[in-house]
């Protein structure tokens, strides 16, 4: 949002579907699974949006309850939508000749679609932290 607790036509919804892989022996297609995933979430976007919400609520998080509500009204108060596919590797999985052969062009954004890789060593293991993290905060 532009500016809090104001709509602006230059506020952005960000959508992105992410795929990852982080174990295996054979790299997968993961950016293509995320774009062909990608041009699904344009029909569960409201849905989506609506679960946040809810979730926000029943945190008693108001503030950014309301930030969520302001893109539930599309009609009343433009956004601007971008949408994007993000692909995320443990190095030794990560294949480039794989990667750059994904094909956007039957997405519904597919001029404006972002495509984000993402690479490292120990991701899994970072996965596995972020959820020990949270799960302490609970």
């Amino acid at each position: 949002m532009v500016k809090d607790g104001k709509a602006s036509s230059k506020d952005r919804l960000a959508i992105f579907e992410a795929k990852a892989q982080f174990s295996g022996k054979k790299a997968k297609a993961r950016l293509q699974d995320a774009v062909d995933g990608s041009a699904k979430d344009i029909a569960r976007k409201a849905e989506s949006l609506n679960a946040i919400k809810q979730r926000l609520h029943g945190r008693n998080e108001l503030d950014d309850a309301e930030k969520i509500e302001r893109f539930q009204n599309e009609v009343d108060h433009p956004y601007k939508e971008v949408y994007g596919a993000v692909a995320l590797f443990e190095n030794p999985l990560f294949d480039g000749h794989l990667t750059s052969s994904t094909d956007a062009s039957s997405h519904p954004h597919s001029g404006d679609l972002a495509l984000v890789v993402i690479k490292g060593d120990q991701m899994m293991a970072l996965v596995h932290e972020l959820y020990r993290r949270a799960a302490d905060e609970a």
